[in-house]
């Protein structure tokens, strides 16, 4: 937004940039530039409070303009800096509002208990809020300050801390891990690299019980930890296959110790959180009371908010033991966009898709590639988070120059959440996002199945099974069993011949007492696939009943 003011040789230009103020002074004898990057030198740099400019701006103003002059510009500019901020504060307010009305309506729509949140916008605080409360009970409300569980955006932190040390030469991607962990059993698939560790591509496999994801026990050190899982086997071939894994960073925090002599907690609160300016963030400390953290929740097959698991996550400190605030995780993403951490080309290299089979989303080194230069959006990376009571997004606009966070006290969520951190992007992004699975789960929940198909159509937007079918199950799990049945339909549309679409349909349907329609998908399912054991034993429960 641009003013200008003349009066007689004597002219004043009032730019306003979204949060920024400037202007300057010119007249046929001579001209003073109070913004950075004009002419001259930066002589003023304004805040976002622009009367802290007028006594500067009196005295720079050259002599050779008469005092009468000078105080007509000096009236005239207090007027339009009035009418000017006054403008940009209803733009800031606005944002502020429909900040905060998003996130009630995701609380009104009990698809989390309490959410904090906050968006950056060319490296400044936009807005920041909170909403629902800390139980069910509702004693408290959650506000933007809560300390959250990042869960699985530490990884995200642990990656930047692993590319510090690749930057520093101590250690390089394709070396063996065994190079930093020689007590690490060699595996009979394969090398396990460091490149394999951080593009989730190891081998290395997941938690293989409840015991295990839900862990109880305390773990002193990382090495304890994985030895839990060292001595398992692989599965498949180091690098050839996409598998998530936590484990996989635990060995990354690990080798951070190894490389750098220090605790993986002392070295990321150093040289990572510190220079971040990610005061409120540390390792969780389980047993220990947080005055300003809310319980862990979940939802039931009722849609009832219950009381999760509290986990003890010395298991996987390195891969999701991390707590800290919606700011904290905004002033992350900003860090990483000014190359505080690490440099663009180091980024650049962990935004390098390998394009590795069976991955549900494009993913470097610790980041989801959620999309390149040539979306509306333009690049955005980031990560999200779910475990025990937790659900979190972190979203970085790389182009536009944005970063969203979004933290739940609520397991289980993690599809509501980035659906949230999604609208609170369009609200400060001048251009629509890509169309994602969180896109279709808030038309289903909303609006419907119909309402869904039709967007579908339009937007030409296409969801891999793997996506269609977490998203029916992830209404399942929530008791949300008309959406689940109308995301399988959508399933079922999409990949006609797949066996699985109709034995996820014919469990929705079973669910929800329909026992025709759950009889007819079963039926067809195992048409597709006559080896589908455990739809042939349900179909024979149901037909016999």
């Amino acid at each position: 937004m641009k003013t200008r003011l003349q009066i007689g040789a004597t002219s004043c230009k009032i730019c306003f940039d979204e949060y920024a103020w400037s202007f300057c002074v010119t007249s046929k004898d001579t001209t003073t530039a109070l913004k950075p990057g004009a002419i001259g030198k930066p002589l003023v740099r304004l805040g976002n409070y622009p009367f802290l400019a007028l006594p500067a701006f009196y005295i720079i103003v050259p002599l050779k303009i008469s005092k009468h002059k000078i105080m007509k510009i000096f009236i005239s500019t207090l007027i339009s800096l009035f009418l000017i901020y006054q403008a940009s504060w209803s733009q800031v307010a606005s944002t502020s509002q429909k900040a905060n009305d998003l996130l009630k309506e995701y609380v009104q729509l009990r698809e989390v208990l309490g959410v904090s949140a906050g968006i950056y916008k060319d490296g400044k605080l936009v807005w920041k809020g909170g909403a629902g409360h800390l139980n069910p009970e509702r004693q408290k409300p959650v506000n933007s300050e809560m300390l959250h569980r990042s869960a699985s955006i530490t990884k995200s932190m642990t990656a930047v801390a692993i590319m510090q040390l690749y930057e520093q030469k101590k250690l390089r991607l394709n070396d063996p891990i065994q190079k930093y962990l020689p007590w690490f059993p060699t595996k009979k698939k394969g090398v396990i690299t460091v490149k394999h560790l951080l593009q989730n591509s190891s081998g290395i496999t997941a938690y293989q019980s409840r015991a295990e994801a839900r862990n109880q026990k305390n773990f002193p050190t990382l090495r304890d930890a994985i030895n839990v899982f060292k001595d398992r086997e692989l599965a498949h071939k180091p690098g050839t296959a996409f598998r998530y894994t936590t484990y996989g960073y635990v060995v990354l925090g690990a080798i951070i110790e190894s490389v750098s002599g220090m605790r993986y907690r002392d070295y990321m609160k150093k040289n990572v959180w510190d220079k971040a300016g990610m005061s409120h963030t540390d390792v969780e400390i389980y047993g220990k009371k947080y005055a300003n953290k809310p319980g862990l929740y979940t939802k039931n097959a009722k849609g009832e908010f219950i009381k999760d698991d509290d986990t003890n996550l010395s298991l996987k400190i390195p891969g999701g033991g991390v707590q800290c605030t919606a700011e904290d995780l905004l002033k992350f993403g900003q860090a990483v966009l000014d190359h505080k951490l690490i440099k663009a080309s180091t980024l650049d290299l962990m935004m390098q898709d390998p394009k590795l089979p069976k991955s549900w989303s494009p993913y470097g080194m610790g980041l989801f590639l959620y999309s390149g230069k040539d979306a509306p959006s333009g690049r955005v990376i980031g990560h999200n988070g779910s475990q025990s009571g937790t659900a979190t997004q972190l979203f970085i606009f790389l182009d536009k120059k944005v970063v969203i966070s979004v933290m739940a006290n609520t397991g289980r969520a993690w599809i509501a959440v980035s659906s949230l951190a999604n609208e609170l992007g369009q609200l400060v992004i001048d251009a629509p996002l890509q169309s994602t699975v969180e896109s279709l789960w808030k038309i289903i929940r909303t609006k419907g199945g119909k309402a869904a198909e039709a967007w579908l159509g339009k937007s030409g937007a296409s969801f891999s099974e793997g996506q269609i079918n977490n998203l029916g199950y992830y209404f399942f799990r929530r008791g949300r069993i008309q959406g689940a049945i109308e995301t399988f339909k959508l399933y079922v549309k999409m990949y006609p011949k797949s066996w699985n679409a109709y034995d996820s349909l014919g469990e929705a349907y079973l669910k929800a007492g329909n026992k025709a329609l759950a009889i007819q998908n079963y039926r067809k399912s195992i048409e597709l696939n006559p080896k589908n054991t455990q739809g042939i034993k349900v179909l024979k429960t149901l037909q016999h009943k």
